[in-house]
């Protein structure tokens, strides 16, 4: 958990608190509250969810490679290219401008995983 909180670092800041004000002027009709319990649980499952996706991530570079990473280095490193993503027919294709080589042993580490099996 400490590793998620320092790297992906979610913002659980909901509140149960409605504007009363927008733009200097007071709102006619306040709408409804929104549950800030339900709003930073969906923050958190989100943040989870991604952290998973870069440990993934972590653990194919680090097989490929054969040094260890952090999360903090593949995020710096990795997912901080620059990218195109073009959409034709049933395919996405991403083209990177920044760091091919880390995206290229990435997708041979893919390669090698394997579905689920049954």
């Amino acid at each position: 958990m400490g590793e998620l909180m320092s790297v992906v670092s979610p913002a659980l800041s909901s509140t149960s608190r409605r504007k009363s004000h927008y733009r200097g002027k007071k709102i006619a009709k306040r709408e409804e509250g929104v549950d800030p319990f339900a709003c930073n649980q969906v923050r958190l499952l989100l943040a989870g969810f991604g952290y998973q996706i870069m440990h993934v991530q972590r653990a194919l570079l680090e097989r490929v490679t054969g040094t260890g990473w952090s999360l903090r280095r593949l995020a710096e490193h990795v997912l901080r290219t620059p990218a195109r993503f073009t959409v034709s027919g049933r395919r996405i294709t991403m083209t990177t401008g920044g760091a091919p080589a880390h995206w290229r042993m990435l997708a041979r580490g893919l390669a090698t995983l394997h579905g689920p099996s049954g």
